[in-house]
């Protein structure tokens, strides 16, 4: 039987549109296909068209060892030990002092392919019996390991849009979740509902403006997310009422809004991930604070999809797995994600 030979341009243009996990398998066809597919161009071709292919979740149980996983970008993952420090001062003696600790992590890769590790510290300083707040942003970037420490950012007064009394103690003051990472930004929701923004490029932090409150209902939830690739943000509120905020050229938009609670299961949820669903749909992905299940939520069409996924959960994320190898990471400590 005559062997047949496809022309490379035609069998790098079959491949290309190809998910991951099917290229794994062709790789075993012979070495033609898998000098191809493990050819640098072909790694990064496939990574710049690997939006037009669906997005994966990964998630991310609690640990007893306190570790966390503030993010993954081309399915490079970062994880961190959480820091457990806690302090006791006797403010007669605090003349001029200041107290840091981490707050929060970020993760993203800038148009240089750079890939960059930022961490967010809290610092309260004291001052003649006298308390302010600032945060100090530091970097690190993969091949270099090494932390530079780019500025401060002084934490004002909040001028919140609504009375104080408008908010849950639980949006006030949360624990930041991982960074999201939105055209070369990482974006973190901090203390008093603030938005707050890294550029991966010029390394610059900043605060950027909220989404307008238009519910005169409490609001208990905050989460930042991702839509069709732009920044969100989903607003929870004390009768089960809900808005999804879009950012568009520099402006929010509210995409989603639901006056009513879809389902009881959502009264007693925390927020997990924002992610885009079929046929332009948008899905919530929560987890239910008392039995632990984990459900989607389409909130386009009102329903409830349940998952069969139970268990401690601190976070779910999408991502599109990559044949980036870790060797271009030269010593970092980078291990791999097997993708199944």
């Amino acid at each position: 039987m005559e062997e047949v030979t496809f022309p490379e341009n035609v069998l790098l243009d079959v491949l290309l549109k190809l998910p991951v996990k099917t290229i794994i398998y062709c790789k075993c066809v012979c070495k033609r296909w898998r000098h191809l597919v493990s050819d640098p161009y072909f790694v990064h071709l496939h990574l710049s068209r690997s939006s037009h292919h669906h997005e994966a979740l990964m998630i991310h149980e609690r640990m007893n060892n306190n570790k966390s996983i503030p993010g993954t970008i081309n399915c490079v993952e970062i994880e961190h030990q959480a820091d457990s420090d806690y302090y006791h001062l006797n403010l007669v003696m605090a003349i001029n002092l200041t107290v840091w600790w981490t707050l929060a992590y970020g993760f993203g890769v800038s148009m240089t392919g750079e890939y960059k590790v930022i961490r967010l510290c809290e610092g309260h300083k004291y001052q003649n019996l006298s308390r302010s707040m600032v945060y100090t942003y530091e970097i690190e970037v993969f091949g270099i390991d090494e932390w530079r420490v780019l500025g401060q950012v002084r934490y004002d007064e909040p001028n919140l849009t609504r009375p104080v009394d408008c908010y849950s103690i639980n949006t006030l003051f949360r624990a930041p979740d991982p960074g999201v990472v939105v055209d070369n930004h990482v974006y973190w929701l901090l203390y008093y509902a603030k938005i707050y923004a890294f550029d991966l490029v010029t390394e610059t932090f900043e605060e950027i403006a909220s989404p307008p409150e238009s519910n005169d209902q409490e609001l208990t939830r905050l989460m930042l997310g991702v839509l069709k690739g732009r920044l969100s943000r989903v607003s929870w509120f004390s009768f089960g009422s809900l808005e999804v905020w879009v950012m568009k050229e520099g402006s929010w938009y509210k995409e989603i809004s639901i006056q009513q609670v879809i389902s009881p299961i959502l009264d007693q949820s925390q927020p997990l991930c924002l992610v885009d669903g079929l046929k332009g749909t948008s899905v919530l992905m929560v987890q239910n604070l008392e039995t632990k299940e984990v459900v989607a939520c389409c909130l386009n069409t009102n329903t409830i999809i349940h998952l069969d996924l139970r268990g401690d959960i601190s976070s779910i994320m999408a991502y599109r797995p990559s044949f980036l190898k870790l060797d271009n990471f030269g010593s970092q400590r980078v291990r791999a994600m097997y993708y199944r």
